[in-house]
């Protein structure tokens, strides 16, 4: 674990294959490599992860409260590639304090931010925050070697496995925006995924059968938010959206998203085993709309 309260230098982003955006949360996902100049093929489903995979950046408490000195931002990376897991690498940057959600200036303005940390987490010092009270966050996540910067492109790039540091080697980018908890607002706390079911099943492993005929069955992957989950905020309460995650197989939906009568109600998503017998890795994030996670993970075993 890294710890810092430090100021800004260089770096920069290269080209978005797509963002989502919360109060507290921007991830952008880059289609080829950190440094490449554009998006030449089809996006992958938002569900499969085939490869090196970012899901979750998350903050511990996901608030500075009155009486909290520091938080823990964390990040949940996985690899659902063939080989099997590999080694992978996660580098934290400041964004330059004047930043605040918006992740394209943050990633290509030439004098924006300084190296926080490596690792899976990050120690944030409230004196980190800049005078709005909050502070932007850049995770560049690759395979192997950390992240480095590539002054003559301007953006940051993936060392491929001699070391060069401006190959194009792919990797993630994300950003996280850290909060100190506003005047007369309770302090955000993390939802919680109190029991998650396929096709009823609440085990933490899953035995399916194989598609083997047209149209494929599928099975109804189901999440049940804890009942604290949706917090009031104002007259209203937080909406929760969970996002779902599979190494093989297919959904129909790549997220569910909770409804203004039933704001803690179950999540659901269809899932449709592949045509292959083997071992199958599923994850649920659940996030409320100011940036707060939770992420379960569970296995399908593929029978003939």
């Amino acid at each position: 674990m890294a710890s810092v309260n430090t100021g800004p230098t260089k770096t920069a982003s290269a080209s978005v294959a797509f963002s989502k955006q919360t109060f507290g949360l921007v991830m952008t996902v880059l289609c080829a490599a950190l440094a490449a100049p554009a998006c030449s093929s089809p996006l992958p489903s938002p569900s499969r992860v085939s490869g090196l995979r970012l899901l979750r950046v998350f903050a511990d408490p996901p608030e500075f409260g009155p009486s909290d000195t520091h938080v823990t931002l964390g990040a949940l990376a996985v690899d659902g590639s063939s080989e099997g897991a590999h080694t992978h690498s996660i580098r934290w940057f400041f964004c330059d304090e004047s930043v605040l959600d918006d992740a394209a200036r943050c990633a290509r303005e030439p004098s924006l931010h300084a190296l926080a940390g490596d690792g899976e987490s990050l120690l944030v010092e409230r004196s980190a925050l800049a005078a709005s009270g909050a502070r932007t966050v850049l995770v560049a996540l690759c395979p192997g070697r950390a992240a480095a910067f590539d002054r003559e492109r301007g953006s940051v790039a993936c060392p491929d496995e001699a070391g060069r540091p401006y190959a194009q080697t792919e990797g993630v980018l994300a950003f996280y925006t850290v909060r100190a908890t506003r005047d007369g607002v309770a302090s955000n706390r993390a939802p919680s995924i109190a029991r998650a079911t396929l096709a009823g099943d609440g085990a933490p492993a899953w035995t399916v059968r194989r598609c083997a005929g047209e149209p494929c069955p599928s099975s109804e992957l189901s999440i049940e938010p804890s009942s604290e989950s949706a917090e009031p905020v104002g007259t209203a309460r937080e909406v929760l959206t969970a996002s779902f995650f599979a190494t093989d197989g297919s959904f129909d939906r790549p997220r569910a998203v909770s409804t203004e009568a039933n704001p803690t109600g179950p999540l659901r998503a269809r899932w449709t085993a592949p045509r292959t017998a083997g071992r199958v890795r599923l994850w649920i994030v659940l996030r409320d709309d100011r940036g707060a996670s939770e992420a379960i993970e569970r296995s399908a075993t593929v029978s003939e």
